[in-house]
């Protein structure tokens, strides 16, 4: 689907919408290339199982070659990693299916890698996909919350790209069922709790119908701090 259908939107659904205005439902939980490690005693532990299930969801939705060509470098570099003595490594069972995917060999082991290196090159494909893709979801910012049924959470994680068109003709053909939006910098990638303005207006609980009627063609401007307060409502 992309931003021209009308009354799709679901309660609690996970979704990204590509910068070419392409939306997908991504189940309960937004896909990150970010990743949680543990050390115990000499092994890096990823405990976040969802992981794995990421790398093949984002390869088989980007329109980016070179997003494509960087997950399977990830992959080989963690296939290395997991067979290697130097570089102690524990990843979830089912990257073996990861591993059947991406058609991931012995011959494909990378000698010498750390686990530096995969984070490096983690770290350059996570702002490759934020660049491309925007997260959102109707009734909470990250759970659904009561009262929240008839709000929209964006996302942005993207540097030097204005979603305003997209998010306008989203919210154009589905007005009839979201009231508010908010729109934040996406703390859970960026590290950064940051609100987006429009023409000096705070995009925090914003009225779509007012937002609708702003002019067209506008930028979304600078980032705004709110000090002691968090943005989102989990």
């Amino acid at each position: 689907m992309n931003v021209n259908t009308k009354n799709f939107l679901r309660i609690g659904s996970a979704y990204m919408m590509r910068n070419d205005g392409e939306i997908f439902d991504a189940g309960s939980i937004h896909p990150y290339v970010n990743y949680d490690i543990t050390v115990k005693d000499s092994y890096a532990i990823i405990e976040d199982s969802r992981f794995s299930f990421w790398w093949q969801w984002l390869y088989e939705h980007t329109n980016s070659e070179e997003v494509k060509e960087r997950i399977i470098k990830c992959v080989k570099i963690l296939y290395s990693l997991e067979r290697s003595y130097d570089e102690g490594i524990e990843l979830p069972d089912n990257y073996t299916r990861v591993y059947a995917y991406f058609r991931v060999r012995p011959g494909d082991i990378i000698r010498d890698v750390t686990f530096d290196d995969f984070r490096k090159e983690a770290d350059r494909l996570s702002r490759l996909v934020n660049q491309e893709f925007l997260r959102f979801r109707v009734g909470g910012y990250v759970t659904p919350k009561k009262g929240s049924e008839d709000e929209i959470y964006f996302r942005i994680s993207s540097e030097k790209f204005n979603w305003f068109d997209l998010i306008w003709t989203l919210l154009y053909n589905n007005q009839n069922i979201i009231n508010k939006m908010t729109v934040t910098r996406d703390e859970q990638s960026t590290k950064s709790a940051e609100t987006i303005k429009i023409k000096g207006d705070i995009l925090f609980h914003y009225p779509v119908k007012d937002f609708l009627e702003l002019p067209g063609n506008l930028i979304i401007e600078k980032l705004e701090v709110l000090k002691n307060k968090r943005i989102f409502l989990k």
